[in-house]
């Protein structure tokens, strides 16, 4: 890989956790509950202010609110490619939500952390739907992640360059890095007839990213569940048989820096790539006992590229964008401060957020300084779940979206039923008497991994995790729903 002088950004960041079971001295538990299998999954994105961008690799922390306690960190995640994310914990206890993200290219005004919740058992959305940023004026963010991969793997991650839509001229360019181990179970067995000790339990992932101009970053994610330090040792002591099992083990991390040298690499179109490498470890010793650990070690990671300019490289300063139900109509108001060179808005309608029609074309004021209202009606919305959003055009015919604003219109479509859930060997998809054209199921990523045109799908061969389900009819509508998968 041909490298610079541009940044050298080393970061080594060791997690050390200590697990504890109950009726055990040791391990101590990062976070309680871990020895039971969670729950409740809290769901929600990461949105920016007047666009549709939903933010890719920030770190979500969940934690346990302690009356006159410092809060403590229960489970960690990265939002996925179109910012979504899902994370574990148990129902009926109190949390708050923590997120990490590029603080050189947006703010967070409210939400960060969040208001205190109580998680209930199944899925449930975050507080406000997750967390609403605010861009930073004069500034473009791209990032991109890679989805959790069982360890141990060696991939890419390309992040798209910032391309200003003005003159605007760069001043700096800030690199956010993210990254995450987690390991979903991993269970402790003494095989033998006597007791057992160990003297010795480490679990981990090392992760490094590498880019042009020497960016590199580092984490090791251990955890400890058993060391030797003298005085006192800190053994796992297990009786004949026994096994021990850790649920939802997981940690976060991220950085920021800014770039200071020859910036080559990043500018122009395209993309920046970074290599990046996630391998699982181990570490075991015994004093008495046959003993033995299964785990599955998961790594994820993440890069934000923030380029600042000495003004807005943005031609169209949207600052509201809504999405009302009057009867049977959508109707749909926003809102400019400024505008350059803006020749149009392309109003585009979806039933799923992923495919997208054009609906109408609204002329832009093209010039203008000042506050420019807008509003468009549709007269024949989709029964269901309605997806808006702008497609906002230049003369020069470069452009940029909107955020995404929904409404539902009840309708003869019935809600498609999905179950059981969780599912381990077939899940099941009725729509109560409406003709399903095809089942579609999709990971946290938003990669299909099946199509079925059976109501009834096999998912016995899936790894355990959330996945969307999406049940398209024979109209072309679409009802879709979050399913869990636990064998």
């Amino acid at each position: 890989m041909m490298r610079t002088t541009t940044l050298t950004l080393k970061l080594i960041l060791f997690v050390f956790l200590s697990l504890q079971l109950k009726a055990q001295t040791y391990p101590v538990l990062p976070a309680p509950d871990h020895n039971s299998d969670h729950n409740a999954f809290i769901t929600g994105s990461v949105t920016v202010t007047g666009s549709d961008q939903k933010l890719a690799g920030v770190v979500v922390k969940l934690s346990r609110v302690v009356q006159g306690s410092a809060n403590v960190a229960v489970a960690y995640t990265l939002t996925d490619a179109d910012g979504n994310f899902s994370i574990a914990g148990q129902s009926g206890v109190n949390y708050v939500l923590q997120y990490e993200f590029p603080t050189s290219g947006f703010t967070s005004p409210t939400g960060n952390p969040s208001s205190t919740f109580t998680a209930v058992a199944g899925s449930s959305l975050a507080p406000n739907g997750g967390l609403e940023l605010q861009r930073t004026t004069n500034t473009i963010t791209n990032c991109n992640v890679l989805a959790p991969t069982m360890t141990n793997w060696t991939q890419t991650i390309a992040v798209d360059k910032a391309v200003p839509l003005t003159g605007a001229a760069l001043q700096n360019i800030s690199v956010f890095t993210s990254t995450l181990a987690t390991h979903p179970v991993i269970s402790v067995t003494n095989d033998s007839d006597s007791e057992s000790r160990i003297r010795t339990l480490i679990i981990g992932a090392s992760i490094s990213i590498l880019g042009p101009g020497d960016v590199e970053t580092y984490m090791d994610a251990v955890k400890t569940f058993a060391t030797t330090p003298s005085p006192p040792a800190r053994d796992i002591v297990l009786t004949a048989r026994q096994t021990l099992t850790y649920y939802d083990i997981s940690s976060g991390q991220a950085a920021n820096s800014i770039v200071t040298g020859d910036k080559t690499a990043y500018l122009g179109t395209g993309n920046v790539v970074f290599d990046t490498e996630a391998k699982g470890s181990k570490t075991i010793s015994t004093t008495s006992g046959n003993t033995t650990s299964t785990e599955q070690t998961i790594a994820g990671a993440g890069v934000c590229l923030t380029y600042t300019y000495d003004e807005d490289p943005l031609p169209v300063t949207l600052i509201s964008f809504e999405v009302t139900a009057e009867s049977k109509t959508a109707n749909l108001n926003w809102a400019t401060t400024s505008e350059t060179n803006s020749e149009s808005f392309e109003i585009q309608r979806s039933a799923d957020a992923k495919i997208w029609n054009k609906l109408s074309s609204v002329n832009a004021q093209g010039e203008s300084n000042t506050r420019a209202n807008y509003h468009f009606t549709d007269t024949n919305p989709l029964s269901g779940q309605n997806f808006y959003r702008l497609k906002m055009i230049d003369r020069d015919g470069t452009f940029a979206y909107s955020r995404i604003n929904s409404i539902k219109f009840k309708g003869e479509l019935s809600l498609v039923k999905m179950y059981p859930n969780p599912a381990a060997n077939v899940l099941n998809v009725d729509a109560e008497g409406n003709q399903i054209q095809r089942v579609e199921i999709y990971n946290q990523a938003g990669k299909l991994i099946k199509g079925s045109k059976n109501s009834a799908v096999d998912v016995s061969d899936f790894a355990n995790g959330i996945y969307s389900v999406r049940a398209v009819y024979a109209n072309g509508q679409a009802d879709q729903r979050k399913v869990v998968i636990a064998h």
